[in-house]
């Protein structure tokens, strides 16, 4: 499978181990930031594994993605890769850079704009994905309660005591995710206005 997650928190990236990983048996791929290299643990282990470590600066973008595309490939019936396609943690404040950003390019800013709670999909990496894994299911995961916990100091506070926390799982099989590269971007974009509506929906508050 290939799992697309949302990315609200520093919490929400142990969803895959435990509703995915753990009760299934499967060993799973992480697409991760190369920030998180800074810390030892994640450095021997995330290269040790089959992750890959995202250069996000845009510098070689074409390099990165070829890279994310090579954790689709040879995959396992019991294997996946976990991608979260914004590409960083959601925040209105980077919702409404981005509204900025792509005020003179309708058709980006589009894309923002019919978002509430997400981030439109960075779809270099989630084309590339769907590309060298045809035979994976899609798995899409939307989540709420765990919004605004950027620091262990969050948690540490008991900031999350007494939160209703959602998961939702949406599994599409591989023979119906579309042939054609236009048609998948559609489609990815489609999937994640049907995320951002179901957080309306089931969002506390």
């Amino acid at each position: 499978v290939l799992l697309l997650l949302r990315h609200a928190s520093i919490i929400d990236t142990l969803i895959p181990g435990v509703f995915v990983a753990a009760p299934n048996g499967m060993r799973l791929r992480y697409v991760l930031k190369r920030e998180l290299l800074w810390g030892p643990c994640l450095d021997i282990a995330g290269h040790f594994l089959e992750n890959h470590f995202v250069d996000r600066s845009g510098v070689d973008s074409a390099k990165e993605i070829e890279r994310v595309r090579a954790l689709g490939t040879g995959l396992g019936r019991d294997e996946g890769v976990v991608l979260y396609p914004e590409g960083t943690r959601f925040s209105p404040s980077r919702r409404q850079a981005l509204l900025d950003k792509t005020a003179t390019d309708p058709v980006a800013h589009a894309r923002v704009d019919g978002l509430e709670f997400l981030l439109p999909v960075r779809l270099g990496g989630a084309l590339a994905l769907l590309e060298a894994a045809r035979g994976a299911d899609l798995v899409v995961v939307a989540h709420t309660g765990l919004e605004g916990f950027a620091k262990v100091t969050d948690i540490w506070r008991g900031d999350l005591v007494g939160h209703v926390v959602k998961v939702k799982f949406t599994r599409i099989a591989a023979a119906d995710v579309p042939a054609q590269v236009e048609e998948r971007r559609e489609f990815l974009d489609a999937l994640w206005r049907d995320v951002d509506a179901w957080i309306r929906a089931n969002r506390a508050g």
